[in-house]
């Protein structure tokens, strides 16, 4: 069994109003991650989306050492920003998508483009239809999932999203979920401190993030011979735990030469006390590969149903139980 560094623990909850609202906070937090994730089989939809065929890999190659012994800051930050900055697109196949008490894992498939493009469709069981369909494009992001009692399709546009009943609920700016997969860029508009050595060995960095809503704090720890992005904490303006990642089991694509982590786990502490964990197993990936893409692989579909928008319609917290909590790197 995979024993994970860092302290990070598992949280679990359990809804005891099992209505829309619930649904649509856990959609949304949903979507804000799995978009970044390489994944995609038991599909169809989404690869008669893609115009061009995805070849799999035969192996699975693990990244160089990169770093030197004692690395500077800049050392470091100059190869996690030059490996995450030529990943401009990507499709993947075979992930896996675990949520806390969920007894059934999802398959997806997922596309990206940078900066804001992405769709994942996903299915529980072979033969049941499609259970989620999440996507963006440059103007708003749209979460449909079968199980929602009102069965519509909620979306908002990316410029309402800071003053949106979403961000009430779930105060993580999507950006940062993109760097919950390891796609980090160390901003030179943000105040970056080397904090030592983890207590295994690795690099630990603590950056401050300004927002509209006050100073974020996230620690980051980093491999000290590949530079790959292993955990990582988000602390709000208050200092309580937003959000923690855990990437897993690197590798390097032998074709542009980034690595990447073939899972993630992920746990988001939102308010109300509720907390929201999932696994995301990441299968054969792709990068760069835009040109396969068709004109309405990042349009929101027509489903024939409700359309929400959660920019200027108010959703109520559900009333969550807390079971376990998480730790810190």
């Amino acid at each position: 069994m995979h024993r994970r560094p860092y302290n990070l623990k598992s949280s679990k909850f359990f809804v005891s109003r099992q209505n829309a609202t619930s649904l649509v906070i856990k959609c949304c937090a949903m979507f804000f991650v799995i978009f970044i994730l390489c994944s995609a089989t038991g599909c169809e939809t989404l690869t008669r989306l893609l115009s061009g065929r995805i070849f799999p890999k035969t192996h699975i190659p693990k990244p160089p050492n990169v770093l030197p012994t004692e690395a500077t800051l800049n050392d470091i930050m100059t190869f996690v920003n030059n490996n995450n900055g030529r990943k401009r697109s990507f499709v993947a196949t075979s992930a896996r998508i675990s949520i806390d008490n969920v007894p059934v894992a999802l398959n997806s498939q997922i596309v990206y483009e940078y900066p804001k493009k992405y769709r994942a469709i996903g299915v529980a069981m072979a033969l049941s239809g499609n259970d989620f369909d999440i996507g963006s494009n440059e103007r708003l992001f749209w979460v449909w999932y079968k199980q929602d009692p009102r069965n519509a399709i909620y979306y908002c546009h990316h410029d309402q999203y800071a003053t949106s009943s979403v961000r009430e609920n779930i105060p993580i700016d999507p950006n940062w979920l993109i760097e919950a997969m390891g796609i980090v860029v160390f901003s030179p508009n943000e105040e970056h401190q080397l904090a030592g050595r983890a207590p295994d060995g690795n690099w630990k960095i603590i950056t401050k993030r300004p927002t509209p809503t006050g100073t974020f704090t996230k620690y980051t720890i980093v491999d000290s011979n590949t530079a790959c992005v292993l955990a990582q904490e988000l602390y709000n303006p208050a200092g309580r735990l937003v959000a923690s990642a855990e990437s897993l089991n690197h590798t390097i694509d032998t074709t542009t030469g980034v690595t990447y982590p073939q899972a993630v786990s992920m746990h988001f502490y939102l308010l109300g006390n509720q907390q929201f964990g999932m696994r995301l197993t990441m299968g054969q990936v792709q990068f760069n590969q835009s040109s396969a893409f068709m004109a309405d692989t990042f349009t929101m579909p027509n489903l024939g149903t409700q359309a929400i928008d959660l920019g200027t319609t108010p959703i109520q917290q559900p009333v969550v139980q807390q079971v376990s909590g998480g730790g810190n790197i």
